[in-house]
């Protein structure tokens, strides 16, 4: 009988350690289960990460009349200022000590564009900054006379006199146009421009002006 009951309790003892065993692998294995992640080398990211910069041509272009709205005086031009108001961040462009830029950024309508700001001045002429659109791997629109209309020219003049910006005719500019739009600053010895870069097209019903780039600039009178 001593022996049985030996045996029954060394029995007990060896389901018990094994049961515990198994829950101790369970748990383990739950907590080190790996989460997925990208490509090797990458760092996971966001869901909403990979989209978080980009923005509609309609948006992008309700932020650049905003940013042509703030202009008051020569103190509301920095590259900060710019690249806050349009949404990227400006890095020197190496080789190049008065540029700084931004590029490959990209539309929901999948073409791109990039800012530029040179922060050299004369004593009387403000930093000449702009937004330039253009397709990746594609000629510029103002060599190919079927290329897509970025934004009509009319559509953004109108919204710039709106503003107050008075001027806009058209002139002769490197291979195409160009429409000058100025606006007086809040001390009347200011001025500040805002300038859209033209091209014809006739990718849609009729041929029509449109803007491949828009140039902020200023002088004082």
């Amino acid at each position: 009988m001593d022996l049985l009951m030996i045996s029954n309790t060394r029995r007990s003892i060896f389901l018990h350690a094994a049961t515990c065993g198994l829950l101790a692998l369970s748990a383990l294995g739950a907590g080190c289960t790996r989460v997925p992640s990208g490509p090797a080398g990458e760092k996971p990211t966001s869901p909403t990460a990979e989209h978080s910069s980009r923005i509609s041509m309609a948006e992008l272009e309700r932020r650049i009349l905003s940013y042509a709205d703030s202009l008051r005086s020569r103190a509301d031009i920095s590259p900060d200022t710019f690249g806050r108001a349009i949404g990227f961040s400006l890095a020197p462009v190496e080789g190049n000590s008065i540029k700084s830029q931004a590029k490959n950024l990209s539309v929901t309508e999948g073409y791109s564009y990039a800012a530029s700001y040179f922060s050299v001045e004369s004593a009387s002429d403000y930093p000449r900054h702009s937004i330039i659109f253009y397709q990746q791997g594609k000629p510029s629109v103002t060599g190919s006379p079927d290329g897509l209309c970025y934004w009509d020219a009319e559509e953004a003049g109108h919204a710039l006199e709106r503003l107050g910006y008075s001027g806009g005719e058209e002139a002769p500019f490197q291979r195409d146009g160009i429409r000058h739009y100025w606006r007086r600053g809040k001390d009347g010895t200011q001025q500040l421009s805002t300038s859209l870069l033209t091209y014809s097209s006739s990718v849609t019903s009729g041929a029509r002006t449109c803007v491949y780039e828009v140039r902020f600039g200023g002088t004082d009178r």
